[in-house]
């Protein structure tokens, strides 16, 4: 077999080169949008993180308002007492169930100790007899 021309190999080597450029003309735009998915990640992880701060900032806002509110340091206007009472009711609620663990962690105690005090009965090593 004979080697192909001169201009079909000059053809080839064209054609390869261009596919080589276009390959690194996509391979660059894949990665421009691979760094901007990545900075749109940071961002977005930022911007939870400054929420939960806001959050916490405004939960401590709150606690120290009702502690003003509760030691009669600050009056709160009519529109915003309803408010204050529903955390009353749920802070009441929420005694309510911590009082019920506590009971059952109680019962649990007075168990063991019940328990912990019976004599155990040895075992003889003979198996009882079985009922008909």
């Amino acid at each position: 077999m004979s080697p192909p021309p001169e201009e079909d190999q000059s053809a080839l080597i064209a054609e390869i080169a261009r596919s080589w450029d276009r390959a690194k003309a996509q391979f660059e735009e894949l990665r421009e949008a691979a760094a901007l998915t990545g900075r749109m990640a940071e961002l977005r992880l930022q911007s939870l993180f400054l929420g939960r701060e806001r959050d916490d900032a405004l939960k401590k806002l709150g606690a120290a308002l009702v502690s003003e509110v509760k030691r009669g340091k600050l009056a709160l206007p009519p529109s915003i007492q309803s408010a204050l009472d529903g955390v009353d009711a749920v802070e009441k609620r929420q005694e309510a169930k911590a009082a019920q663990i506590s009971d059952i962690l109680m019962e649990g105690d007075e168990v063991a100790t019940r328990k912990a005090a019976k004599p155990k009965i040895p075992n003889s090593g003979v198996a009882p007899k079985q009922r008909k």
